[in-house]
């Protein structure tokens, strides 16, 4: 045991992140004797799938609408030796679709060629890098490029015609952290803004890059420790952090615990505001109740308050990082600059999660958020609880829903807004939608405006496409 600790401080001493250096020691990872869920992630729809896939001139039942020209691709884990031991440890696959007059072109699946796939981590010659991570969460398209996000490293460029891997990316060598996999761009001058955490100092690292992917800004923060930090939200001049009671655990990382953090409610629980352009003594923060918040729907300025909308937990992991149990309602944290006041209102009562908008509100006023309904019994949830889907009027506080047939599960709704769009949810929303019936996937295109009344087109594919995260659409006129 003696050698494995010194293997993790060797890696976490290479500001990787926690989460990398987790995976790159699963593999020999020794199971926490605490109580925890069981392994959902190593049956149905979770299991990963054995092989690429190439699919061509696909069935479509229903009609796509002919605007839709573009790649709609999502990112997930899927562990190439068939497990992990912990759900977010699996290597990076992307899942798209292509879209083309009114026709599904192509559907691909294919990993993220990281340096770590396929390969033992303790045969690795050399120093490790922040580019021997797992790239598994999300995307984002920014500066013509479009990139795979992992949160525990650097991201990596994305062939948006093949989904094939170009190279790993950081930003011609400024970028010294990692990247959130949660970044935000401001749709009024392109400018993303984004972070990346550490289990050691700085822990917290504030980062912009302008319109033509040019990272223009790099700002350590302090913070009062290691906690984990998977979002965080933007408005027009601010950006929110999120140090919340999940927090790295150096005991449970020397007994190789795969995913070493833990729940502390006495830890700190709070909401930094900082101006874009200000420096770090500038941050404000705020005390709010005890909670965890993996994803922010959207924030914006109202008055001296800024408003950060997010599916909060009350708990997270309370078992150990296996117990994903809680579930996640819809709140509204009114955050007042002048008087430090914070106001925490629920919005509904329905247990949600990967909220969305439409980004070309992203740090804005808005009026329509999207999501996930998720199903409770006894206050805990499943693991492929996800029911339908629900929009959220946050004007007026009415909601639309689209029940899905018991055992059919969907996936995270991404927004794609209409080509001459007059409103806000004139649009469209895409997810991936499993079928246990067929054991394949769909990829379901809604109305955005009608939700409840289900898809217009549904998209066969000749596979399933395992749960994962989050998704991006590349229309286009950016590829």
């Amino acid at each position: 045991m003696a050698y494995d600790r010194r293997r993790f401080l060797q890696l976490a001493g290479l500001g990787l992140g926690a989460a990398t250096v987790s995976s790159l020691l699963g593999g020999c990872a020794t199971r926490s004797t605490t109580r925890e869920s069981p392994e959902f992630w190593k049956v149905g729809n979770f299991l990963p799938v054995d092989r690429e896939t190439a699919a061509t001139n696909l069935k479509v039942e229903g009609a796509i609408p002919p605007e839709l020209n573009g790649l709609y691709v999502r990112n997930g884990p899927n562990a190439w030796q068939g497990s992990t031991e912990h759900f977010f440890l699996g290597d990076g696959m992307l899942h798209g679709v292509r879209f083309e007059q009114g026709r599904a072109q192509w559907y691909r699946a294919r990993y993220v060629q990281t340096p770590i796939l396929y390969k033992n981590p303790f045969m690795l010659l050399g120093p490790l890098m922040p580019e021997h991570n797992m790239s598994n969460v999300s995307l984002i398209q920014h500066g013509g490029r479009l990139l795979s996000l992992g949160e525990a490293g650097w991201p990596f460029e994305i062939d948006p015609d093949d989904l094939s891997t170009r190279q790993a990316f950081d930003f011609d060598g400024k970028l010294k952290t990692a990247m959130t996999a949660h970044p935000k761009i401001d749709p009024h001058n392109g400018m993303m803004h984004f972070f990346g955490y550490n289990v050691f100092r700085p822990y917290l690292t504030y980062h912009q890059a302008d319109a033509r992917g040019e990272l223009v800004r790099s700002l350590p923060l302090e913070t009062s420790g290691p906690a984990m930090m998977h979002d965080f939200a933007m408005t027009e001049h601010h950006v929110i952090f999120m140090e919340l009671p999940v927090v790295f655990s150096m005991s449970k990382a020397l007994t190789l615990d795969p995913f070493p953090f833990v729940w502390d409610p006495n830890a700190v629980c709070r909401m930094g505001v900082l101006p874009k352009d200000a420096a770090a003594a500038d941050m404000q923060w705020f005390d709010i109740p005890t909670c965890f918040i993996f994803h922010t729907m959207n924030a914006y300025e109202e008055g001296d308050s800024v408003i950060v909308d997010a599916a909060r937990y009350d708990a997270l992991w309370v078992n150990g990082s296996r117990d994903f149990n809680h579930p996640a309602y819809l709140n509204r944290y009114a955050l007042n600059l002048k008087t430090g006041v914070v106001t925490v209102t629920p919005v509904d009562g329905q247990a949600m999660e990967f909220p969305q908008i439409n980004r070309g509100l992203w740090g804005r006023s808005y009026r329509y958020g999207y999501g996930l309904t998720i199903g409770v019994n006894d206050g805990q949830i499943n693991y492929d609880s996800a029911t339908g889907y629900i929009k959220f009027d946050m004007q007026t506080g009415a909601t639309q829903r689209y029940d899905l047939a018991r055992g059919v599960s969907p996936a995270e709704p991404y927004f794609v807004p209409a080509t001459d769009a007059s409103a806000e949810d004139h649009g469209y929303l895409l997810s991936y939608v499993y079928e246990p019936s067929t054991d394949s996937s769909d990829l379901w295109i809604m109305d955005a405006t009608q939700l409840s009344a289900g898809p217009v087109a549904r998209v066969k594919l000749p596979v399933r496409v395992p749960f994962g995260f989050h998704g991006e659409w590349v229309p286009d006129t950016e590829t």
